[in-house]
């Protein structure tokens, strides 16, 4: 059997005027939402950078929030993690990627609740092998697991899954064509 995972990954910078964001909540947000909501075995994981969450609220499209939450409590969405602001994290420095992590993920659980705690871990296209060392000294707690997502020259992209599991971290390898 072949399993197909889709990770959308829904961004606008901080900067996005209210108008494109009007239009990327009209055209893209809540149709797509729409579609899970009319089928519900659907399911789907979900990146959120916390500046969008808190855009969406800011700007008066809390209808988005709540689908978001409905679908995720319906089982259809699981949240990922990433740096708030959707910083590339290898690139910058430790300090600034604690930083980054620990205010998405406040954020975040400041709108979804218990719900963006049974989330997975994802980092910004780019991997650095030094950051894992890093996840374990975080106050992570909740994440199941760390997605560590690289684009490859050609059509491809791997991605690293890190279970945290009692004994450890188990980690699997999956080059996506």
């Amino acid at each position: 059997m072949i399993y197909w995972a889709q990770l959308l990954h829904f961004y606008q910078p901080p900067t996005q005027s209210h108008r494109v964001l009007a239009r990327v909540c009209h055209e893209s947000y809540r149709p797509l939402l729409q579609v899970f909501r009319d089928y519900p075995y659907a399911r789907v994981t979900v990146n959120m950078c916390g500046v969008l969450t808190e855009m969406l609220s800011e700007h008066g499209y809390g209808d988005i929030i709540e689908m978001l939450k409905e679908l995720a409590k319906n089982g259809q969405i699981e949240f990922t993690g990433s740096g708030k602001y959707h910083p590339i994290l290898p690139l910058i420095p430790k300090g600034e990627v604690e930083r980054q992590i620990m205010e998405n993920a406040g954020t975040n659980r400041h709108f979804w609740a218990v719900l963006f705690l049974k989330a997975s871990f994802r980092l910004s296209y780019a991997i650095a092998m030094i950051l894992l060392s890093l996840f374990s000294k975080l106050d992570i707690s909740g994440f199941s697991s760390v997605v560590l997502l690289a684009p490859l020259i050609g059509p491809w992209i791997w991605f690293m899954k890190l279970n945290l599991r009692e004994e450890g971290w188990q980690f699997s390898f999956v080059m996506i064509f």
